[in-house]
């Protein structure tokens, strides 16, 4: 996956498809950084990052997550 951000803008929230009704959590991190770093904001800044989002368990639905690696590059935005 590869995401072009402008002017210091976090990056959208993934969209994915689920069959729990359980709660969903994304977070974000440094791709090299401890998966203790995990956080709720996504990221601003260019760089290798990976995503993750956790559903809830719920009555009849364990626990779950997924997740992708995503680089984000910056633009200038700028024109000639």
């Amino acid at each position: 996956m590869f995401l072009t951000q402008t002017d210091g803008t976090a990056i959208t929230a993934p969209t994915y498809d689920k069959n729990s009704t359980g709660t969903a959590i994304v977070e974000y991190k440094l791709r090299s950084a401890a998966d203790t770093a995990y956080t709720t904001t996504a990221p601003k800044d260019a760089g290798e990052y990976t995503v993750r989002v956790t559903l809830a368990a719920t009555d009849t639905h364990t626990l779950g997550s997924a997740a992708c690696s995503v680089t984000v590059s910056s633009s200038s935005g700028g024109g000639t």
